[in-house]
Formats: structure tokens, C-alpha cells, sequence
């Protein structure tokens, strides 16, 4: 878990915070100390459309049987996993992206099957809150699952969902 704030100077600064699987963006107004005399640059102007680069492991846990060993944890590409991207309506709270159009209802952008790295790549994707569904492969064991983000601020977007049995 963790959360990164960064900011070049006074304007827009980016906060990317994720928790166990759940990962949100949101936007803050950073301001110049009191005591600076230093005008800082302008942020650079956010992206209108990002790519989409996501990777689709499970967490592999095995162990020795012994009460004491708490196993050892390993993360496994899962290809030929199904992934859509569907795009979202502005929730209370998110940062509109001007020259976007608004999404109104829920559309999917895409859906594509993971390689043999368990990645998928989705490009133009325009920025607005959005869901990626994971369809884990069929008789794996592997539970599938959802995520919805926030519209992001950047144009290259890199994301990991791991799946448990």
C-alpha cells in the first residue's frame, strides 16, 4: 500500500494512492510558501487520451507444511485471461479533462485476451474514470474481478491486477 504525491512546482500535483487491490487518482492545488519568492513553472498540460498497459498475475503461495513456514509468496503471469475496459460516467470528485467528452453512461472502450506475459495494452483511450474487469481463464481457479479508477493525468498508464484462488 502506498500513496505518491508529485508535484514539480506551484499548480496541479497528481496524488496515486492504491490499498490492497483498489488503486485512485485524484488532483491537488499546490501552492507556494509564504516565504518564496520563486515563481514556479506551469504544470504540464494533462492528457486527453492515455494508453493502457495491464498486467494480469495471481499470487502463488506454497509452503513446506511446517506450523512455522508462512509460505512463500510468488506472483504467476496469467495469459489467455479475458480484459475489458469499460468507460465511466464522472463521479462526484473527479477532475474533468477538458476537450474530453463526458461519458454519460457506462461503454465499453475494449476487451482483449491476455498475452503470453499476461499483459494487454489498450491505446487512445480517452481519459475519464474507468473499469478494467478481469475474466480469469476459464477452469483455472483464479477468481476474477473489477476495478474502477479515477481519469488519470498522465498519457501512458501502466496497472497490475493480481487474482487469488
Amino acid at each position: 500500500n502506498r500513496a505518491t504525491v508529485s508535484a514539480v512546482g506551484q499548480g496541479t500535483a497528481l496524488v496515486i494512492a492504491t490499498y490492497e487491490n483498489v488503486a485512485d487518482t485524484t488532483t491537488i492545488t499546490v501552492v507556494p510558501r509564504a516565504d518564496s519568492g520563486r515563481t514556479a513553472p506551469p504544470p504540464p498540460p494533462r492528457a486527453q487520451a492515455f494508453n493502457f498497459t495491464l498486467r494480469v498475475v495471481g499470487l502463488v503461495t506454497t509452503s513446506s507444511g511446517t506450523p512455522s513456514d508462512s509460505g512463500t509468496r510468488t506472483l504467476q503471469a496469467l495469459p489467455g485471461s479475458t480484459v475489458t475496459l469499460t468507460l465511466l460516467p464522472t463521479a462526484q470528485g473527479d477532475s474533468v479533462v477538458t476537450g474530453v467528452a463526458p461519458v454519460t453512461v457506462a461503454t465499453v472502450f475494449g476487451t482483449a485476451t491476455t498475452d503470453a506475459t499476461g499483459t494487454v495494452r489498450f491505446t487512445a483511450v480517452p481519459a475519464t474514470r474507468y473499469r478494467v474487469a478481469v475474466q480469469a481463464p476459464a477452469g483455472s481457479g483464479w477468481i476474477s474481478q473489477s476495478q474502477d479508477a479515477s481519469p488519470p493525468y498522465w498519457g501512458e498508464i501502466t496497472r497490475e491486477v493480481m487474482l487469488s484462488k
